[in-house]
């Protein structure tokens, strides 16, 4: 006899109507903790890899949407195509945003929230005098017809 939702050893494929009972069970299991963030679950959603299919648990949604953009990125950039693993490139990823890099010297492009606020108001400036050319402009052409 051949199941017809057996999908591996020892292993059935959920039904969509067993969804809800998985997820709840598993977000128990979890204690409403979301593995990824450490946050309490506001939008459960039941996570799955996208390559086997096997359920790995319950994230939140916004967390569950983060982790499949991060997978594709790894995808399109072509990692996936290289002997880089995923799950040891994203602990590597946190090691080095980890380190303290307080002493390192800062790269050009970076603009402190000082210079950020300074360029705002050059482009606010700039912006205020060509409306205010325009608007001469426009009164001087009115001149004129009369």
């Amino acid at each position: 006899m051949i199941l017809k939702n057996y999908v591996g050893v020892g292993t059935l494929k959920l039904k969509t109507k067993d969804i809800p009972a998985v997820r709840a069970s598993l977000l128990k299991q979890q204690e409403g903790i979301d593995p990824i963030t450490g946050l309490p679950i506001e939008v459960p959603c039941l996570d799955h890899d996208h390559k086997t299919g096997k359920v790995r648990g319950v994230l939140d949604r916004k967390s569950n949407a983060w982790e499949g953009k991060v997978r594709n990125a790894f995808v399109r950039v072509g990692l996936a195509k290289t002997q880089a693993d995923y799950a040891e490139c994203l602990r590597r990823l946190a090691d080095y945003v980890s380190k303290d890099y307080s002493q390192a010297d800062t790269h050009p492009l970076h603009k402190t929230l000082l210079e950020k606020k300074i360029a705002r108001n050059k482009k606010a400036r700039l912006k205020r005098k060509r409306a205010k050319k325009k608007t001469n402009k426009t009164r001087g052409n009115e001149h004129t017809k009369n």
